[in-house]
């Protein structure tokens, strides 16, 4: 099947969305992120940001750069910003199972504090340190397809494309609903083929293959084929003890 372009902005996303941000300059990185805290902020929902190999202050600049007053929203508790190391690695070991349950927590706690939804996203890098469970990052994005649909919660995972190999970026764009390759956002599918006919997707040593899109031009597969065999289709035993702010 010929992927099709799905005519989606971030300023469309609602509760329930599951993306991915595969971004290869700052700038990219900052026109997708800006406007999605933004608007999780202007639309009165909790906003949380994990930063990794950015700052706090980095990220505080984006939005202040872009005219918005950030303090208010610091000091209600409306916008957090954490570490991997009081996020992901709170317990010292990367848990997907006990970061979903933390983060249904986490709904949890925002709608009880009055806000309609959290809105999250993290920087992914940590996970290239080696640190204890990171290997288990894919399985987490798989999992987190259950816990999506039908929350009040919507999330932007963030990989740069400069640091992550082919072979889990390919993953990633395997494992979310909803992909932002540079400032583009395009619908996927989670399923193991790829979409311009290369058959079955292909295993980690093949993944590096060229494929042929619908304009008959060749280019690598990740950007060829971010897409899966169907359709796109619209997303709508750990502690489960909160994040510190």
């Amino acid at each position: 099947m010929i992927p099709t372009y799905f005519p989606r902005t971030i300023a469309d996303l609602q509760p329930g969305d599951h993306l991915c941000c595969l971004y290869e300059t700052e700038e990219e990185h900052r026109a997708v992120l800006t406007p999605f805290l933004r608007q999780g902020l202007e639309r009165g929902e909790k906003v949380i940001y994990i930063v990794d190999t950015r700052t706090a202050e980095a990220i505080l600049g984006y939005l202040q750069d872009n005219g918005l007053e950030v303090e208010p929203y610091l000091a209600s508790g409306q916008l957090a910003i954490l570490t991997h190391h009081n996020a992901c690695m709170r317990e010292g070991i990367f848990d997907p199972e006990g970061m979903i349950a933390l983060l249904r927590a986490e709904t949890e706690r925002a709608l009880a504090q009055g806000y309609p939804a959290l809105r999250v996203t993290g920087e992914m890098t940590w996970a290239l340190r080696g640190l204890p469970g990171s290997e288990r990052l894919i399985e987490y994005e798989a999992r987190l397809n259950e816990f999506f649909p039908g929350s009040k919660c919507l999330a932007i995972c963030q990989y740069d494309r400069r640091r992550f190999d082919l072979a889990v970026l390919l993953d990633v764009l395997r494992t979310h609903p909803v992909a932002v390759i540079g400032t583009e956002v395009y619908a996927t599918s989670r399923q193991r083929s790829c979409a311009s006919g290369c058959g079955t997707w292909p295993s980690a040593s093949g993944r590096r293959r060229r494929c042929k899109t619908a304009r008959n031009v060749t280019v690598p597969c990740l950007k060829a084929c971010p897409w899966g065999s169907t359709a796109p289709r619209r997303m709508g035993k750990s502690s489960t003890s909160t994040w510190p702010w």
